[in-house]
């Protein structure tokens, strides 16, 4: 687009004898348009006679090539142009470029911080998402902790319980085992004293007993159990050597038969060897 402040100025400069290209060179440093300023050279070239323009334009005495200073240029432009300065850091926009304009630094300051911040929200939104996420992850974990827990201490009360019963179960067998043993011998104590109903009253009784062994003064041996009950060994003399090394031993054990209501036993096994009569 022509801008006839452009266009004053090239006429200026050209008519103090600046080339074209030293002077498009200084506008665009100065942050003009680059067409803006093509379109004004245009203007001012159709405006005046080519031979003018060249006349103008004709480099100064001394036959070297011109060295043209930004600062000298714009010393010279018309009252009416007033030519934006050039800082050091960055080049200003040129004169009629708003902030709204899509060219001026400050609109790309404006769409990058726009799009910082949009960034910034969703990196914020992201995070708060993870965290919530974290924290109830780490709920879960606490619960899911104390339920593991919580049936660890189930399961060592009931392994505790199982070892108890193993232990009440086997003590009671061994209770079992003794009051079996116990009825046995006092089933075989009872028998000296009561016929049983099975038996004839000639029929032997095979009876089992443990007791102390003992002798008489007339030589006989003598088992006496636990209840008082006493027992003769009516074969005495053909179980004396077995018997003999037996005597004082509180836990020996006869087996072998009597009469009902005799306290004579003939004995056939001595703590669970056989005796060949």
């Amino acid at each position: 687009m022509v801008q006839q402040q452009l266009v004053d100025y090239i006429k200026s400069q050209l008519g103090l004898g600046t080339t074209k290209d030293a002077v498009r060179g200084a506008l665009i440093s100065a942050g003009w348009q680059a067409a803006d300023v093509d379109d004004s050279f245009a203007e001012v070239e159709y405006s005046k006679p080519a031979a003018d323009l060249a006349s103008r334009a004709a480099p100064p005495m001394g036959g070297g090539p011109s060295v043209i200073k930004v600062n000298d240029l714009l010393a010279g432009v018309d009252s009416r142009v007033e030519m934006p300065a050039v800082s050091k850091d960055r080049t200003e926009p040129a004169e009629g470029i708003t902030p709204d304009h899509p060219d001026h630094p400050a609109h790309h300051f404006h769409v990058g911080y726009m799009v910082l911040t949009v960034i910034a929200t969703a990196l914020v939104g992201v995070s708060a998402l993870l965290y919530f996420k974290y924290t109830n992850l780490q709920a879960q974990v606490t619960v899911l902790n104390s339920q593991l827990s919580s049936s660890s201490a189930q399961v060592k009360s009931l392994t505790s319980q199982v070892n108890d019963l193993t232990l009440s179960r086997d003590g009671l067998q061994t209770q079992v085992g003794a009051l079996t043993s116990s009825n046995s011998e006092l089933t075989s104590e009872l028998s000296f004293f009561i016929t049983p109903a099975i038996s004839t009253g000639t029929q032997g009784i095979s009876v089992s007993l443990v007791g102390a062994l003992s002798t008489t003064t007339g030589g006989r041996y003598v088992l006496t159990t636990a209840d008082g009950l006493r027992v003769y060994m009516k074969n005495s003399e053909s179980v004396s050597s077995t018997l003999s090394g037996l005597v004082g031993v509180s836990s020996t054990q006869i087996v072998g038969t009597h009469l009902p209501k005799s306290t004579e036993v003939t004995v056939t096994s001595i703590n669970g060897s056989p005796i060949s009569q």
